[in-house]
């Protein structure tokens, strides 16, 4: 149960909900919660958005801490993807490099050096050969 506390100026009330009965509430009223399809839209549409300001920064130099962490959100969304059945080839290659990305920078940064913007040149090729962009 959650205990919600209001104090007032000369006395406390609390009160109880059940958290289960609030929980079914929240889902009954959103639909990404009720309809797989939803669901997988909404957080597709995250990961994607997430890649993309991750890889705009990245592509601008800037890379601190931020970016590195939003490719590696990005590529456990597409991950948590996975749950409701095989990734496209695009999604794929997205999560892949949002992993390699992200732990690429996060080894410049942990030895001082500096990051090159944009793909690495393995990455360039991987990406011509699988139909990416990157």
């Amino acid at each position: 149960d959650v205990v919600a506390v209001s104090r007032a100026p000369s006395k406390a009330v609390v009160s109880t909900q059940s958290t289960g009965t609030k929980a079914e509430l929240i889902a009954a009223e959103n639909e990404a919660v009720n309809n797989e399809i939803v669901a997988s839209s909404h957080i597709e549409g995250k990961a994607l958005q997430l890649f993309l300001f991750a890889d705009r920064e990245d592509r601008a130099s800037n890379f601190d801490v931020k970016v590195i962490k939003t490719f590696y959100t990005a590529s456990l969304l597409f991950e948590l993807l996975t749950l409701f059945g095989e990734l496209s080839e695009e999604s794929m290659h997205q999560k892949k490099y949002a992993q390699w990305k992200a732990t690429y920078l996060e080894r410049c940064r942990r030895n001082g050096e500096a990051p090159v913007p944009g793909p690495a040149a393995q990455e360039t090729e991987y990406c011509s050969q699988n139909g990416g962009d990157f």
